[in-house]
C-alpha cells in the first residue's frame, strides 16, 4: 500500500512540474501587452516615420509629437480639431492620433481622448479605437483618417516581446493603394499611435500574419520600424524644416 501512494505522489508531481512548463514557455514567446500607465502620465515622447525605399516609392520621415495630456473643458468647434476630454467615470482614457485637416501629420495636436472600459492593455485599446475612425463629432470638428466605421473589425491583436511590437489585422483595410503622400500619412498614423508607448522599442505591422501584406498598398516592402531610426530621422527634419 505504501508503494501505491508513493506512485500517486510521483504522477502528482510530475503533472504539476509538466503544467509549470507549459506556463513559463506561453508566457515566454507570445505575451500579450500590458501597459499599466493611465496616458494622463504617459511621457513626452517624439517620432518621426521611418523613410522606406523601394524601386515604387520612399516613404519620407514624418515628425509625430506625444505630450501628457493636460486636463481640458474646451468645447468642440468645427474645424479646429479640438475635442473636450470625457471624463474617466470609472474606465479608461487612452489617446488616440489621427491627421487634421490641412495638417496631414499626427503630433499631439492632431489627437483626440476617448473613454474605455477599465483595462491595463492600454495598447490594445488604443488600437481597438484606431480603426473605428473619427466620429461623427471629431469629423466636423476637422480629424481625419484612412480608418473609418468600415474597418471597425480589421485590428486583431497586439503582441509584445522585448519592446517588440507585433501589430495584427485580420484583413486589408485599405480600398486602394496609396500614393507617396497618402503612404507617409497612413504610416505616420500608425506609428503615433504605437510608439506613444515607453515599452515599445520597435513595431512590425502584418494582414494575418503577413508583413508584406501590410506594406504592399503603400509601396514597399515588410519594414521593421525602430524608434531609433525615427529618432534620427526627427533630427533631420527639424533641421530640414527649422
Amino acid at each position: 500500500m505504501n508503494q501505491t501512494i508513493v506512485l500517486i505522489t510521483q504522477r502528482v508531481l510530475f503533472a504539476l512540474i509538466a503544467i509549470v512548463l507549459f506556463l513559463v514557455a506561453i508566457t515566454a514567446f507570445r505575451k500579450i501587452i500590458e501597459d499599466n500607465d493611465p496616458i494622463t502620465v504617459a511621457p513626452p515622447t517624439t517620432v518621426a516615420v521611418i523613410a522606406t525605399s523601394t524601386t515604387t516609392t520612399t516613404v519620407p520621415p514624418t515628425v509625430i509629437t506625444t505630450s501628457t495630456l493636460p486636463i481640458s473643458t474646451t468645447v468642440a468647434i468645427a474645424g479646429s480639431c479640438t475635442m473636450p476630454r470625457p471624463a474617466e467615470d470609472g474606465g479608461r482614457l487612452v489617446r488616440v492620433f489621427f491627421t487634421c485637416g490641412s495638417q496631414q501629420f499626427p503630433t499631439a495636436d492632431t489627437s483626440v481622448v476617448r473613454r474605455v472600459e477599465q483595462t491595463n492593455r492600454s495598447l490594445t485599446a488604443t488600437l481597438t479605437e484606431l480603426v473605428k475612425g473619427p466620429s461623427e463629432a471629431e469629423q466636423s470638428s476637422g480629424f481625419r483618417s484612412f480608418f473609418n466605421v468600415s474597418t471597425a473589425d480589421a485590428f486583431d491583436a497586439v503582441f509584445l516581446n522585448d519592446g517588440r511590437v507585433t501589430v495584427e489585422f485580420s484583413r486589408t483595410f485599405l480600398d486602394r493603394p496609396l500614393n507617396e503622400n497618402e503612404a507617409a500619412f497612413f504610416v505616420a498614423t500608425m506609428n503615433a499611435n504605437v510608439f506613444q508607448f515607453a515599452s515599445v522599442d520597435s513595431a512590425e505591422y502584418r494582414i494575418n500574419g503577413d508583413c508584406n501584406a501590410f506594406w504592399e498598398p503603400i509601396g514597399s516592402r515588410c519594414v521593421i520600424v525602430t524608434r531609433a531610426d525615427w529618432e534620427a530621422q526627427v533630427r533631420d527634419w527639424r533641421n530640414a524644416n527649422g
